[in-house]
């Protein structure tokens, strides 16, 4: 039968070091330093002041009398079998790791992939790997609780990762959201190379249409550079308004690559951090670029006259000495200029793909005013968003968080329904939840005020937390087999199937993963 490695460990050490008053405790700190115990990644002066503060040097003389001098690899024949599995594999995910060391029985649940692989290279296995963040950087002990996952890589691995994760990032500079089909001629297995991206903390990966696309959220995004002079010109911009013309600004460039579609680029834009999203309309939170001169001339005119037929933009941009090659350019592929060729060839018409800040505000509609509420409380969250250094600086940030959250769904309420039943409820009987676990975000969803729905405690709210009651689709799912209680899978019948509305879906199906 399979022991684990915690328990062949103690076993080992308790028959090697020879009785004493000091025995227990010399075999807890060996057994606290290689991970077993409340620490991630103790050092030598984390373990000694665990207990009792040994010194940093006494710590390290009693790890070395009674580990490094006692036990061999010999010794341990599951922790060589472990070692054994973990070679045959240049890349490995911690959470794959982990299922690999629960199933075969070495670990439990909570296993500490890294407590275990500094037991192996204290004995001198697996020697070559190391740990790295989805950039391919190695992974430092202070960053290691910020992320939910990370590569155990050899060397030679790192060095085939990093040359694919630079080639990933090259593609969307091109066309924007890049289709993860074109990552095929890639020598990493394409599945790999995907989860790889995911855990890159500036990626972005959606689907739409069947079709599963990334890019990284940083200025070297072609969508982000359009964005930056839209938003030099534009205060806010309707988000399908502004995806069409994205769109169409793409397909005007020379690659022999696919480019997203209209569906696709909305959905980013809903999804990515550098904008700010409500019902209806999108605000830019990146920096702005300047126009060129063809440009302003264009914003100009259009923002004089309105919409105009390409004849009537060319003669005036002729007139004013630019060139035919340099109008066609800027008038068909530029991210200022929506197009509308719903009435055929000849007859395009063209119109700036938002309302330019010097003219005259429109009556502001309720669409209007929940973005602006929107927005509001985004930035609020935003303020607060960086994590601070010490757990009292986490869970205050914490905290802060969820009480700006419940203002977003609450303030100035006496009622609202649930999101799930659609109920309605007195506030007091709703609260504020993640439809996503707080742990699975990125910093990006921690941050969205649509990350957060209101459940009643009536039933929803628990069997959501449970798993018992899922969101789908737009639809409430529910597995009552797993219920035990009659009332309970009764109540479960009676809201799976219901239509969740179109409020609570915002932010995509990614943000009901559980």
């Amino acid at each position: 039968m399979t022991v684990t490695l915690e328990e062949e460990l103690l076993t080992h050490l308790d028959s090697a070091i020879p009785e004493g008053e000091t025995k227990a405790r010399n075999i807890d700190v060996v057994a606290f330093f290689n991970g077993f115990g409340s620490s991630t990644w103790p050092t030598l002066e984390e373990t000694g002041q665990h207990f009792g503060g040994i010194t940093r040097e006494r710590t390290r003389q009693i790890i070395a009398a009674n580990y490094r001098d006692r036990v061999g690899a010999e010794d341990l024949p599951e922790l060589r079998a472990c070692a054994e599995r973990i070679s045959a594999f240049g890349i490995w995910f911690a959470s794959d790791l982990a299922d690999l060391l629960v199933d075969e029985g070495w670990a439990d649940e909570d296993a500490n992939i890294l407590g275990v692989l500094n037991m192996m290279q204290g004995l001198g296995l697996c020697t070559q790997y190391g740990l790295y963040d989805g950039r391919i950087t190695s992974l430092t002990r202070s960053k290691l609780d910020e992320v939910e996952d990370y590569l155990i890589l050899d060397g030679e691995s790192v060095k085939l990762l990093k040359a694919a994760v630079k080639e990933t990032r090259r593609i969307p500079g091109l066309v924007g959201l890049a289709d993860v089909a074109h990552l095929s001629q890639i020598d990493v297995e394409l599945e790999t190379l995907l989860a790889v991206i995911r855990l890159h903390p500036e990626a972005w990966v959606g689907e739409s249409g069947g079709i599963t696309r990334y890019c990284f959220e940083d200025r070297e995004n072609v969508l982000v550079n359009m964005s930056e002079k839209v938003f030099s010109v534009f205060d806010k911009v309707e988000i399908s308004r502004l995806a069409a013309t994205l769109a169409n600004a793409l397909r005007r460039r020379s690659t022999d690559l696919s480019y997203p579609d209209q569906a696709a680029i909305e959905q980013y834009i809903r999804g990515s951090k550098f904008f700010q999203c409500g019902k209806r309309m999108a605000r830019f939170e990146g920096e702005t670029t300047e126009l060129t001169d063809i440009e302003t001339d264009i914003v100009d005119f259009l923002g004089e006259n309105g919409p105009s037929d390409f004849v009537t933009v060319r003669a005036h941009l002729v007139s004013l000495g630019y060139g035919i090659p340099s109008f066609m350019k800027t008038i068909g592929a530029n991210a200022l200029v929506n197009v509308d060729r719903s009435a055929g060839r000849k007859q395009f018409v063209y119109s700036l793909v938002g309302r330019p800040r010097p003219l005259e505000r429109q009556p502001v509609d309720d669409a209007l005013t929940d973005d602006d509420r929107y927005s509001r409380f985004a930035a609020r969250l935003q303020r607060i968003g960086a994590i601070g250094s010490t757990d009292a600086d986490v869970q205050s940030t914490r905290r802060r968080e969820q009480s700006i959250l419940s203002k977003y769904l609450f303030e100035g309420r006496k009622t609202h329904c649930c999101a799930i039943c659609g109920e309605e409820h007195d506030v007091a009987s709703l609260v504020t939840a993640h439809k996503k676990k707080r742990s699975l975000c990125n910093e990006r969803e921690r941050l969205d005020p649509h990350i957060v729905m209101p459940l009643c405690v009536f039933g929803c709210d628990h069997l959501y937390e449970r798993g018992l009651l899922q969101i789908f689709g737009g639809r409430v799912t529910g597995d009552a087999s797993k219920a035990t209680g009659a009332a309970t899978k009764a109540f479960i019948d009676r809201i799976a199937g219901k239509r969740v509305s179109k409020e609570w879906l915002q932010g995509g199906d990614s943000y009901f993963q559980r």
